[in-house]
């Protein structure tokens, strides 16, 4: 009689998948290491900031003594710091961003004088001809953050071959703060 020896479990693919078990065991163990580092260190992060709001919060300000000061003085300063408040709350970003979208090959921009009290700026360039001038300005129009957008003044320059177009324009901002 012969004896049948049945073998259910190939130890040739048990041991493949047992290194690819282990290899994902591996990989799985780095991952989930790598974000415990990071969740760690923002952790970290946070609670440095947590303290320093607190040290901010627990620190006594000092009174500002008002009563015996110059009233005159005190109004001067606080339109000074209202200025400089207006200032800063003025759309710069918005207009760098027109500004450099506008521009192209044939413009050049010189300089730029921002006027925050009447909200408006004054800019004087170049152009390679009074054509890509015009575009500027009609570009500028166009943009969200200009509005009048006027050309004040132009010269073509003698000097060079290319023979290029000084001009300069003013705008108002056109969006509020």
């Amino acid at each position: 009689m012969r004896t049948l020896r049945l073998e259910f479990l190939d130890n040739r693919k048990r041991g493949r998948a047992g290194a690819a078990l282990l290899a994902a065991g591996v990989l799985a163990a780095i991952v989930a290491s790598y974000q415990l580092f990071e969740f760690t260190r923002e952790t970290e992060a946070w609670e440095a900031r947590v303290a320093d709001l607190r040290r901010m919060g627990e620190r006594r300000m000092k009174r500002v003594d008002t009563g015996g000061g110059d009233a005159r003085a005190l109004a001067v300063e606080v339109r000074g710091a209202n200025a400089i408040l207006g200032q800063m709350s003025l759309p710069w970003n918005e207009l760098f961003r027109d500004l450099e979208a506008a521009g192209g090959q044939g413009v050049a921009l010189l300089s730029m004088q921002p006027d925050a009290a009447g909200r408006q700026v004054r800019i004087s360039g170049e152009a390679k001809n009074m054509q890509a001038a015009l575009d500027y300005v009609a570009k500028l129009e166009r943009s969200g953050t200009l509005r009048h957008v006027v050309l004040t003044g132009h010269d073509t320059k003698q000097s060079g071959a290319a023979r290029p177009v000084a001009f300069s324009l003013t705008a108002e901002w056109a969006i509020a703060s």
